[in-house]
């Protein structure tokens, strides 16, 4: 996952800010207009044990909003059990290979932007 991340994640990472400093700002929201917080930790489960009071702080913050997990699939069920999450709150992404994985994340993209998530937090820097 590691060479992927190198080979692809970085080039893309650094292309995808370049083509974001050239778009406009999106417009924010007040706390009580947003419903769907979307966090994304896609590895180690340690650190989704540790984001947990961050899903509590969400939910203070905004109150109607609906805190939303996207991980892989062996992550799945501490994060249910540690944040609460409803199963269907949580974006599952298998990591059955490389094949696998790439597809399962092209559908996980698909998923997020059918979803029309109003805030989304990257812990993968956790």
């Amino acid at each position: 996952m590691r060479a992927v991340d190198r080979s692809i994640g970085r080039p893309l990472a650094w292309l995808l800010t370049r083509v974001r400093s050239i778009l406009p700002e999106p417009a924010t929201r007040p706390p009580a207009e947003v419903r769907r917080v979307l966090f994304v930790k896609l590895s180690e489960m340690g650190a989704i044990v540790l984001a947990a009071p961050a899903m509590a702080e969400v939910r203070r913050i905004f109150p109607p909003a609906e805190p939303w997990l996207l991980c892989f699939d062996e992550n799945a069920a501490i994060a249910e059990t540690a944040a609460g999450l409803a199963p269907g709150r949580v974006l599952r992404v298998p990591s059955s290979g490389l094949c696998g994985t790439i597809f399962g994340l092209l559908a996980a993209v698909r998923r997020v932007r059918r979803e029309r998530f109003d805030v989304v937090i990257d812990l993968e820097y956790l």
